[in-house]
């Protein structure tokens, strides 16, 4: 009888490990509570991390309950160590620009944000994904959204407009 039960405790181990880490419904979700979503073009999730393309009605971001606005890394800095989501409006830089400066003003915080995009974040990404989620982070247009308690970036592209939602479980 307790092989049975190692057995069977190993299964759902195992069967836990290779769980998504977000559905689209689930990623879709976050989002919507700072933007104005149509529909997804592309969704792929893995163990430690989730991404989408999605569509967007209108290329602002919703003023009742959406992120923060910042305008300054500086400004932004002890907004994320509280957790708080933020959108970085930062006139003229892209949102590469924005995670350099972030980078050299906190290494911390900068390179947990970064991380998103780049570590297990880009695991998810197909190459077509990640090609047009590049166009959009070295895009002065694009505003980035960081929500530092679960680790989801937003580039919302405004020329499209289009958003791609990247969640990880962390750097």
């Amino acid at each position: 009888m307790p092989a049975r039960w190692l057995s069977a405790l190993t299964a759902v181990c195992l069967l836990a490990a290779c769980e998504p880490l977000d559905t689209e419904e689930g990623l879709r979700h976050r989002a919507q509570a700072w933007l104005f979503l149509g529909e997804t073009r592309a969704f792929a999730a893995g163990r430690d991390c989730a991404v989408a393309r999605v569509d967007l009605i209108s290329p602002a971001m919703r003023e009742r309950g959406g992120p923060l606005p910042v305008s300054s890394v500086r400004e932004a800095i002890p907004h994320l160590q509280a957790g708080t989501t933020i959108a970085f409006v930062v006139p003229g830089a892209t949102p590469n620009q924005v995670s350099e400066q972030l980078m050299s003003a906190h290494l911390f915080e900068g390179l947990g944000m970064l991380s998103t995009f780049v570590g297990p974040g880009r695991r998810c990404m197909d190459d077509v994904f990640a090609a047009q989620a590049y166009t959009a982070l070295m895009d002065t247009q694009t505003l980035m959204i960081f929500d530092p308690k679960n680790y989801v970036m937003v580039l919302l592209y405004r020329p499209i407009p289009t958003a791609f939602v990247i969640r990880t479980k962390g750097g």
